[in-house]
């Protein structure tokens, strides 16, 4: 069956072409309000991204699908509070494409780039036990203790999330020593997604390597996660529909207000107006009317705003809408700046086309990745893809670039 190939110099000739018509059709656009388009920073950045996206169609069709999709979304942004996403989103395709592109080169190495993940997730745990004897570690550190023990980063979800994302890679023998560790960072992190998705991992894992041996294994870690989410960590369902459950509600409706997306860097803005007005007004003071203008205003479409408060009130009267919004019921204990679900967040900035354009380039990935000889980057990669459910955990750097490692394994051109 033939093969379709691109050489080097046809790559960055269609680049070229690409960021080309790409300037061209910018220059030719009318002025408009704030946008990307009259930032050029922030078009630097656009072009950049148009450009690998060209080039990633090398590597994975789904990943070039998605990361244009991203561009284009990028470019009708009506809203200059991208930069951060969009640098971010640069880097780790570039990323991407440098590991891909000289993947054939330093492929015999990568069982060292496995033990480097293996060696931080360790560190991490060792700085846990030292925030556990009470030194504050790193220097200015205090242990994070309300609800555990945050070891090298900010936050304990972080922390969670980071060892289930590294433990596959624990799953070789001469590390599976190094395994109760990783269990014991997870819980002195005592956060759920972590743990769930860790117990999901070695489950698969288990299942597929050991039939018997798994089915103990699964008996246990279902019992130890019962006795940790009833004992150690109990779950406060009331808290939880009260904060997280809300705001996935909020943006699961939002996201059908605007179904090919309100561009990124607006959760920041429209969902703590429709989720946490009420109790901006009753403690924010003479400073309330202020922060409400002040977030009112940087939403870029007022009119999908109008929207979804309707479809979200069930009112269309102001004084409706107004006992609705600050109703303690219909308000989180605290503003909520992301969405803790990666998933939902695609598809609040993307709209359903860029969620489903992401599954599909996980699915592919995944595919992909448990075809091949070594599976461990495939097994990262659904901890990751669980993980996501429960926290912004693509927003967090290392997480982050262990993820985009995985995609460059299990997307390689390696049996």
């Amino acid at each position: 069956m033939p093969c379709f190939r691109y050489d080097l110099k046809g790559r960055l000739t269609a680049a070229g072409i690409g960021a080309l018509l790409l300037s061209v059709s910018v220059l030719m656009m009318p002025y408009m309000q704030a946008s990307v388009r009259n930032n050029r920073v922030f078009l630097l950045g656009v072009a950049c991204l148009a450009i690998m996206a060209i080039l990633m169609l090398r590597h994975t069709l789904t990943g070039f699908v998605f990361l244009g999709y991203v561009t284009w979304s990028l470019l009708m942004s009506a809203s200059e509070s991208v930069g951060s996403a969009m640098y971010q989103i640069l880097c780790l395709s570039g990323l991407f494409l440098l590991a891909s592109s000289t993947y054939d080169r330093w492929k015999d190495y990568k069982g060292w780039v496995y033990n480097a993940i293996c060696i931080i997730a360790l560190a991490n745990v060792a700085a846990q036990l030292v925030q556990v004897c009470g030194v504050s570690f790193p220097r200015g550190l205090n242990p994070y203790d309300q609800y555990g023990f945050v070891g090298l980063l900010a936050n304990v979800n972080e922390t969670s999330a980071l060892l289930a994302v590294c433990l596959p890679f624990f799953f070789r023998k001469r590390w599976l020593w190094a395994i109760p560790a990783i269990v014991a960072g997870l819980l002195l992190a005592r956060t759920t997604n972590g743990i769930i998705a860790a117990s999901v991992v070695s489950a698969i894992w288990l299942i597929c390597r050991y039939r018997l041996i798994a089915v103990i294994g699964v008996t246990l870690m279902i019992a130890v996660g019962v006795l940790f989410s009833a004992f150690i960590d109990p779950i406060d369902w009331r808290g939880q529909m009260q904060n997280r459950g809300m705001v996935y509600k909020v943006t699961a409706l939002a996201s059908t207000v605007k179904p090919f997306g309100w561009g990124f860097g607006q959760f920041d803005y429209v969902i703590p107006l429709l989720t946490h007005t009420g109790v901006i007004k009753e403690k924010g003071g003479s400073d309330a009317g202020t922060l409400i203008t002040y977030l009112f205003n940087n939403v870029a479409d007022a009119d999908a705003l109008d929207r979804a408060t309707v479809k979200l009130t069930g009112r269309e009267d102001v004084q409706g809408i107004k006992d609705y919004l600050t109703d303690p019921k219909n308000n989180t204990t605290s503003m909520f700046i992301q969405a803790h679900n990666d998933y939902l967040e695609a598809a609040f900035a993307l709209g359903i086309p860029g969620l489903v354009f992401l599954l599909a380039f996980l699915w592919r990935s995944l595919v992909r990745g448990f075809r091949k000889k070594d599976t461990l980057p495939a097994y990262a990669l659904v901890a990751s893809a669980l993980t996501a459910c429960l926290f912004f955990v693509w927003q967090i750097i290392p997480i982050a670039l262990v993820t985009v490692l995985c995609c460059v394994f299990t997307n390689s051109k390696e049996d």
